[in-house]
C-alpha cells in the first residue's frame, strides 16, 4: 500500500486532472465537449492548439514515468496534431491512459525515491 506521501501526490494529481479542483476546471472538466474542429483552432499561429496542448500533457505525464522508473527521459516535444474526431477522442484517451500509468507508477516508487 503506498504511503501518505503518495497518496496525496496522486490525490493533488486527481484532483487537477479529473477535478473537483476549487481553484480552477481540472484538465478532463475543461476538455468535456471540445471538438475535434475546436481542438484543432488556434487563437494565433504562433500559438498552441487545444489538441497540442493534450499531445503535450501525454507525453509530460510520459516523461514523467520515464524519470521515476529510469531517471533519464527523452523531453517532450510540440506536435502538429490533425484528424477527425475519433483521432481526437483517442489523443484524449491516450491522456487518460498515461495519466492512471503515471499513478500506477507513483505507487511502485518507494517514498524515500521520491523525496531525492
Amino acid at each position: 500500500m503506498p504511503g501518505s506521501l503518495t497518496r496525496a501526490l496522486i490525490a493533488h494529481l486527481d484532483s487537477v486532472f479529473e477535478g473537483p479542483n476549487g481553484d480552477y476546471a481540472a484538465v478532463l472538466e475543461a476538455l468535456a465537449g471540445v471538438s475535434a474542429a475546436q481542438a484543432l483552432w488556434k487563437p494565433a499561429p504562433t500559438q498552441n492548439s487545444i489538441w497540442q496542448i493534450v499531445d503535450h500533457l501525454t507525453d509530460s505525464k510520459q516523461w514523467q514515468i520515464d524519470m521515476l522508473e529510469q531517471g533519464q527521459a527523452a523531453p517532450p516535444v510540440w506536435t502538429e496534431p490533425s484528424g477527425d474526431e475519433a483521432a481526437w477522442q483517442a489523443a484524449v484517451d491516450r491522456l487518460k491512459d498515461a495519466h492512471c500509468r503515471l499513478k500506477a507508477t507513483l505507487e511502485r516508487v518507494p517514498e524515500e525515491e521520491l523525496l531525492k
